[in-house]
């Protein structure tokens, strides 16, 4: 029997297509990758792509190429209205760059953020969307919003993810998931002991604020080390230090939080390791390649990981690294990278349609 399709919160349908009005809601999100062979492995998916100056000053345009993408693609689909959503508000340069995007290709560029009475304050989307406007969503509207968060949260993507490559391995030949679990399982092929082997993450947290990883013989001696109960392993882990209000509201939620994950080494540059962000629009009716860059590990890759706790994030956690150097992806990777855009959005469009109403009406 097939499952009935949700309903999206009507004050933030985040992938919407209203034909009948021409009017579309997408997403711009950040996709964290790491290249392991001829593969891209799909590290996690943020809602907010942290557009950086560390990553517009790659770009020696007048206009960042993500917002070009953006525009082009609204006009080449007949849409007048451009309204760019971002919670926390834009900085100057960007809203220079709107103003300067909406001259050059005769399209009208509306900033929105969520900060209560600024100038361009939207606290949620119109009931009824203006006719030929697209909205495009640079954070969650509303932190709440399913299916914002079926995408977004750990759990959740690593499971859709898996169900879709696995039913189609060929049609998505450039991306792999990582394998995740609810208890910790120490893959036999990692043998190089440069690298951690496990990774523990709460679900629901973003930003790496509750991620550790180490190096483990073993099951039993990694819920030692992150201080989860060996009866439990969905017990609270002790290693992230959560406010007891935190803790108690984890102790009694069906939601399960801590999930479990092999550590998938990056490739490197020299001997620095690296990790790829992939920043994509994503929508019902078209999905983009948006901009790509990488960070790589100002920290050189130890010779030898030690059994236990990885006590230095530096040459491993590069998503979430607070000292990286930033670069461009060669133009042949850029290449490779605008086709895992297109194989990812396409992925994102079948996940989304098998589990939400989307429009099309």
């Amino acid at each position: 029997m097939l499952q009935a399709k949700q309903p999206q919160d009507p004050a933030q349908p985040a992938y919407w297509f209203d034909r009948s009005r021409n009017t579309l809601v997408g997403l711009v999100m950040g996709l964290d990758l790491i290249r392991n062979g001829e593969r891209y492995y799909l590290l996690e998916l943020n809602t907010n792509p942290a557009l950086k100056p560390e990553r517009r000053a790659l770009f020696e345009t007048d206009l960042d190429p993500l917002l070009v993408a953006l525009v082009e693609q609204a006009k080449a689909h007949g849409f007048r209205r451009l309204v760019l959503m971002k919670r926390a508000g834009w900085p100057e340069q960007a809203m220079d760059e709107f103003a300067l995007a909406a001259t050059r290709y005769r399209i009208e560029v509306v900033p929105a953020s969520g900060v209560r009475n600024a100038e361009d304050w939207l606290p949620e989307l119109p009931r009824a969307p203006e006719p030929g406007t697209a909205y495009h969503l640079f954070s969650s509207w509303r932190p709440s919003a399913h299916s914002v968060d079926f995408l977004h949260n750990k759990w959740s993507f690593a499971n859709w993810t898996r169900a879709i490559i696995d039913r189609e391995p060929g049609r998505f030949s450039k991306l792999a998931y990582v394998p995740t679990y609810r208890e910790p399982i120490i893959a036999a092929e990692t043998t190089d002991e440069r690298w951690p082997n496990l990774v523990l993450k709460l679900a629901s947290s973003d930003r790496g604020a509750h991620v550790a990883m180490g190096r483990f013989s073993d099951a039993s001696a990694a819920l030692d080390a992150f201080g989860i109960n060996q009866r439990d392993p969905q017990s609270t882990p002790a290693i992230f230090k959560l406010p007891l209000s935190q803790r108690i509201a984890a102790s009694i939620s069906p939601q399960r939080e801590n999930i479990f994950q092999p550590f998938i080494p990056p490739d490197t540059v020299g001997d620095r390791p690296r990790v790829i962000r992939l920043n994509v629009f994503l929508s019902p009716l078209y999905s983009l390649y948006l901009s790509s860059h990488e960070k790589i590990s100002s920290t050189p890759l130890p010779e030898r990981h030690p059994q236990g706790l990885t006590r230095d994030y530096a040459p491993y956690a590069l998503n979430f690294a607070r000292s990286a150097d930033y670069a461009l992806p060669t133009p042949d990777e850029q290449d490779e990278l605008a086709q895992v855009a297109a194989q990812f959005g396409e992925m994102v469009r079948m996940a989304m349609e098998e589990r939400f109403e989307i429009g099309f009406s």
